[in-house]
């Protein structure tokens, strides 16, 4: 089990700084630089519906409907 921990603590810090380098920035840079060369309606447009897209996709292909509540012990 010891094994097991340290391997997965030292992989995430070796991987950490690549999954930010090659998943964070370009994903914020990709994201900043449509909102800045949009028109200024489609960018409202794309970031006022950005959370609606993020709720109604799980829904629809995962069947993600209800609430959360913690099981009863």
């Amino acid at each position: 089990m010891a094994t097991t921990v340290y391997g997965c603590l030292f992989g995430g810090a070796l991987l950490a700084p690549a999954a930010a380098y090659f998943g964070i920035v370009p994903t914020a840079a990709a994201y900043f630089y449509g909102l800045t060369h949009a028109y200024p309606v489609l960018g409202a447009l794309y970031a006022l519906l950005e959370p609606l897209t993020a709720t109604v996709l799980p829904v629809a292909f995962l069947s993600a409907v209800g609430y959360w509540r913690p099981e009863p012990r």
